[in-house]
């Protein structure tokens, strides 16, 4: 996984999917440290959640 989110607040995330062989991009907007949208996948992925929560961001709307 790779993890950009610029300090305007629009980020994204490259999902490596080892099973598919395949990478999907997430994109993420934040208003300060708070998730506030994201695109490009139905749901995020738990894991993707619970890691952006323990660097600080607000994820509660994605949960």
């Amino acid at each position: 996984m790779t993890i950009n989110i610029n300090p305007e607040g629009k980020g994204y995330v490259l999902w490596e999917i080892d099973e598919l062989e395949i990478e999907e991009g997430i994109g993420l907007w934040f208003q300060g440290n708070e998730l506030t949208d994201y695109d490009g996948v139905f749901e995020l992925p738990p894991e993707l959640v619970k890691f952006l929560s323990q660097q600080g961001y607000d994820m509660t709307w994605a949960e």
